[in-house]
């Protein structure tokens, strides 16, 4: 059998030239200042979006050096490149966001400031309105701290494929005052609960509060449609 060796050679030419230049890509930092000059808007809004945008599309690389770290300066927990991204296997942007959540939060408190952060959240969840379970939430008249609650439920649950979550994982993305104000709708009126979305109950010897992903959730996940639970 005669292997054409000519063939081989620039193969081998190209995929050295390929991984030059994702190298020289990747060793190519950029600051939080850096990056939103890339982008430049009049409007910090529109700005933020097409950040986060990019950065869904893959087009960006995020490295964070301590993911339990929000309360820090950016630039010294993550930096940012122009080399391809991370989520290449996830073709589906909404499940890249639901993924990518510690990430875009970071983002978020650099670009708009941390007392900001529900606003984009809140930017980012409108451009995915044609998601069934965002359409279903909009349908219940879910607020935006019930929305974000699921989400963050939803990011642990990729990451770690847990359905029984702690509560106190929800601190990071969730202030605590938000969070009390949602522990108060618990018990006197709470989509999430109601449409049986997601349930709870507190541990018999540990004490701690603890969620749970329900069926429904997944269904509208999967782009199934689910029937609306009348009070």
């Amino acid at each position: 059998m005669q292997i054409d060796t000519n063939k081989k050679t620039s193969e081998a030419v190209q995929t050295d030239k390929y991984k030059s230049e994702v190298e020289q890509l990747t060793n190519s930092q950029l600051s939080i200042s850096e990056l939103i000059a890339l982008f430049d808007q009049p409007n910090k809004h529109d700005q933020y979006k097409d950040i986060i945008a990019a950065f869904l599309r893959n087009d960006l690389t995020i490295k964070i050096k301590k993911t339990n770290r929000f309360s820090k300066c950016i630039e010294e927990d993550m930096y940012i490149s122009l080399a391809n991204g991370c989520m290449r296997h996830e073709p589906n942007l909404f499940f890249r966001f639901l993924e990518q959540l510690p990430e875009i939060t970071l983002l978020t408190d650099a670009i708009l400031g941390a007392d900001k952060r529900f606003k984009g959240y809140h930017i980012i969840i409108r451009t995915f309105k044609d998601e069934k379970l965002l359409q279903f939430l909009d349908l219940c008249q879910a607020t935006l701290v019930e929305k974000i609650v699921l989400i963050s439920l939803l990011h642990i649950f990729l990451r770690s494929n847990k359905t029984s979550i702690d509560a106190s994982e929800l601190f990071i993305f969730i202030p605590k005052s938000y969070y009390v104000n949602f522990l108060f709708f618990l018990n006197v009126g709470c989509t999430l609960v109601d449409q049986k979305l997601i349930s709870y109950n507190t541990e018999r010897f540990s004490n701690e509060l603890v969620f749970y992903i329900n069926q429904r959730v997944m269904q509208l996940l999967s782009g199934y449609i689910v029937e609306h639970i009348s009070n």
